[in-house]
């Protein structure tokens, strides 16, 4: 059960809900973290922001995707190695390479630009502690101990 439940369309405030059907138009629906960020709209419109910006960058969707589910597997965010499995398949990476990244087993050249997305991904990681965001995509477990205990 979450500590901190998802924002639901009849309780968000008009601002927020025109956010939140952004993310529904962009994903195809309104996923967990983005409902649960929705309880301060300067923490949903920052990672909004934060998510066009990595847009911006010179590293692909894939690259950008390998280093999420780096980063997930070393904080141990089963949210986030669910969400990064499924918009890696999205973005054309293979079961083995998307295990492999879970694992940490990834090489990055465009530093700078690395860091940042190891940035919003921990901020996304420690959210996801902090807020016990119940997964809404394709389970995966962070840890592959995870799976077993």
């Amino acid at each position: 059960m979450p500590r901190i439940g998802p924002v639901t369309a009849e309780n968000a405030r008009p601002n927020v809900q025109r956010s939140l059907d952004g993310v529904a138009a962009t994903l195809g629906f309104t996923p967990n973290l983005f409902r649960t960020f929705a309880h301060s709209p300067a923490v949903l419109e920052a990672y909004l922001g934060l998510g066009r910006s990595l847009k911006n960058t010179t590293l692909t969707a894939a690259h950008r995707e390998s280093i999420a589910l780096t980063v997930a597997g070393i904080n141990g965010c089963d949210y986030c190695a669910s969400a990064h499995t499924a918009a890696g398949q999205g973005a054309g990476l293979d079961n083995a390479e998307l295990v492999a990244n879970l694992a940490g087993a990834s090489s990055d050249g465009e530093l700078v630009e690395v860091v940042l997305v190891t940035a919003v991904n921990i901020f996304t990681n420690y959210f996801n502690h902090v807020a016990g965001t119940e997964v809404d995509f394709p389970y995966v477990a962070s840890r592959p101990q995870a799976a077993a205990e």
